[in-house]
């Protein structure tokens, strides 16, 4: 027998009760037992057979083993339960088993369930691993795959035909919808045009709330427009559950007389002291332009987007998952407020320099009890719930038109040490954040 059979058979014999009613052996005996016994294992093989199985599908896996229907619906075999099943026989197999048992990443629940852990990297190839995750057990689920235009990775090919590419992005999102929480949130960034094909997907899969336009200069190709966004898709697992909080950023403000850039009129009396909400159009947030303060990854993105995503889906203690982490952005943009992280990456190099970013951060991005996205001195992002107790901490301009003019002021000193306490040294941050007197700030 392959070993990764005689596993599963062992995990059966010694944890029936997780699969069955506590007082399934008074019931039935030591037989039927062990005939359920026999009946899980088959449906272990079947699964095994058939990798992309769903849950949808067990229906018509159960018919075509008669005995599997009877045996199970005897006691009442729950979807969960059943799920459990077949989460284990799509991920193992005879050559990760070993792997699969001896990796701190994963762990064993029930004897049955294999799991990656919070606050993890994985190396290795997304849609593998995101199969082993669970059904509905991560708060948001952001993707930055990679833009299949020829960019230079080490361990990636970028130049798949579209239909490969296609076919290959719709098996991941499949997978970012189902291990996302009702309540929870996906967000896939990419260049317009794949974020096209991306849309046709999911909606019928999801229930779509924006598409952001994120403001960033980039390169003509050919006879076009000149493009100056990428986008980020902005989907609900459900609308009716989805978790949400409105944000602001801040006055948009001339460098050099500090006046606001927009002109409200007869409505400065009505102005919020820190900033707007949030629409689906993001302009101040900029790119990485600089070398200096890039990661050795083509396609970086900058902390304080995700800060941004982070903050408007998700409360403190949850679970954010990046199958395509890169050199640990989101992971770093987590931790930093408070959130748990899994991230899935086929580059080991960009795994080791995501792990040297995360092993000195604090999870310490606040002010007073709030959560912020704190950016080179000054707030990028915060919640608008959160204001009534932020603002204890500045100084206002009194009467409030007054803010047309005159920026409000942290009364502790400068943001900059809230952001720079949460490493231990300036060298230990990630080159993005890295104060550097020659490089202007965009």
């Amino acid at each position: 027998m392959a070993k990764a059979d005689d596993f599963y058979q062992k995990v059966i014999e010694k944890n029936t009760f997780y699969y069955f009613n506590q007082d399934f052996e008074e019931r039935y005996g030591a037989e039927q037992i062990g005939s359920m016994r026999g009946l899980l294992y088959n449906l272990f093989l079947a699964v095994k057979s058939d990798r992309a199985i769903q849950k949808r599908h067990v229906d018509e896996l159960l018919q075509q083993h008669n005995g599997l229907r009877a045996g199970l619906a005897l006691n009442g075999f729950s979807n969960e339960q059943l799920s459990r099943v077949i989460t284990l026989a799509r991920v193992i197999n005879d050559d990760n088993l070993d792997e699969l048992l001896n990796r701190k990443n994963w762990k064993i629940i029930n004897g049955c369930l294999l799991s990656m852990k919070r606050n993890t990297i994985i190396h290795g190839d997304c849609l593998e691993h995101l199969r082993g995750i669970p059904d509905e057990s991560v708060d948001v689920t952001f993707a930055d795959p990679p833009f299949n235009l020829k960019k230079k990775y080490s361990s990636y090919r970028d130049n798949l035909d579209v239909a490969q590419y296609v076919e290959w992005c719709n098996l991941w999102l499949k997978e970012l919808v189902r291990v996302t929480k009702p309540a929870g949130s996906i967000f896939i960034h990419n260049i317009p045009r794949w974020l096209t094909y991306y849309s046709s997907l999911l909606n019928q899969i999801a229930d779509f709330k924006h598409w952001i336009a994120w403001e960033a200069m980039s390169t003509p190709l050919g006879k076009t427009l000149l493009p100056t966004h990428y986008g980020i898709l902005y989907y609900a697992k459900d609308a009716s559950q989805l978790k949400f909080y409105d944000i602001r950023y801040p006055h948009h403000r001339c460098r050099k007389c500090k006046i606001l850039r927009k002109d409200y009129g007869g409505k400065k009396r009505r102005l919020h002291p820190f900033g707007p909400i949030v629409s689906d159009v993001w302009t101040d947030l900029h790119r990485i332009k600089h070398n200096k303060r890039r990661d050795k990854h083509p396609c970086q993105l900058p902390i304080h987007l995700l800060e941004r995503i982070i903050l408007m889906s998700t409360d403190e203690g949850d679970v954010i998952l990046d199958p395509f982490m890169g050199t640990g952005t989101t992971a770093v943009a987590a931790k930093r407020l408070g959130r748990h992280y899994i991230g899935i990456e086929i580059d080991s190099d960009y795994v080791q320099i995501a792990a040297d970013h995360l092993n000195d951060i604090k999870p310490h991005s606040k002010i007073g009890n709030s959560w912020v996205s704190l950016y080179l001195d000054q707030i990028a992002t915060l919640r608008d719930r959160d204001w009534e107790e932020l603002q204890h901490h500045f100084e206002i301009p009194q009467p409030q038109k007054e803010i047309d003019h005159i920026s409000i002021v942290y009364k502790n000193g400068k943001l900059k040490a809230i952001e720079e306490s949460l490493y231990k040294s300036d060298n230990e941050r990630p080159s993005q954040l890295k104060t550097n007197k020659k490089v202007r700030r965009a």
